[in-house]
């Protein structure tokens, strides 16, 4: 209405048709702001690129420094004590680039592989290795149970994918709590997807 009121006034002052230009004040504030908005989203994702690439290359510093312990390092007690902390910085690590993604979990397995294999770890050292892994697994089915009393269904998501990965990061557990602790552990997630898929339905 305000643009055919415009356009009248025009052509009653000997304006021509072809030259019309309207102006909305409200589309130019809208502009304006989505033109911010880009900006700040365009920053954000040059961000968050620059910490993806940070973390890649401090997770490939640990991947390093594995190495070393597994190729150089003797005193037993010192290389476990070591790669323990090394695994524990890895698990506190952010995301990395998703094409890298693969490859820095292989070698890292790899490596957790062939620390064990290299220094022989006696069966004392390996239960006390497992049990903590059990303790950090049974926190993560407690953290992942709580979900359920999340309200916000995409802070629960997001959760529960963060608890995924650090699942996987957390070693082997004794034997004869593997089974159990998996199947509460995918129980809990399990019920944050059924809400989801409820809440898609």
């Amino acid at each position: 209405a305000e643009r055919a009121a415009a356009l009248s006034k025009f052509l009653e002052d000997g304006g021509l048709k072809e030259e019309f230009d309207f102006r909305d004040a409200a589309e130019d504030r809208f502009n304006e702001a989505y033109k911010k908005y880009n900006k700040r989203r365009s920053e954000f994702v040059l961000g968050q690129e620059k910490i993806r690439n940070t973390n890649l290359k401090t997770k490939q510093d640990i991947l390093n420094k594995m190495k070393h312990i597994i190729q150089n390092e003797e005193d037993m007690s010192k290389a476990f004590n070591e790669f323990h902390d090394l695994q524990a910085q890895w698990r506190g690590i952010g995301p990395v680039p998703p094409q890298h993604i693969n490859d820095l979990w292989m070698t890292y397995r790899l490596y957790i592989e062939r620390f064990y294999d290299y220094i022989k770890i006696n069966r004392e050292l390996q239960d006390l290795d497992q049990k903590k892994n059990l303790e950090m697994k049974i926190q993560l089915c407690e953290q992942a149970e709580e979900l359920m009393l999340e309200p916000s269904l995409n802070k629960a998501m997001q959760e529960a994918a963060q608890l995924q990965t650090k699942w996987k990061d957390i070693g082997v557990v004794p034997r004869d709590k593997r089974t159990e602790v998996w199947t509460r552990f995918k129980a809990a997630v399990d019920k944050v997807f059924e809400r989801r898929k409820s809440f898609m339905d």
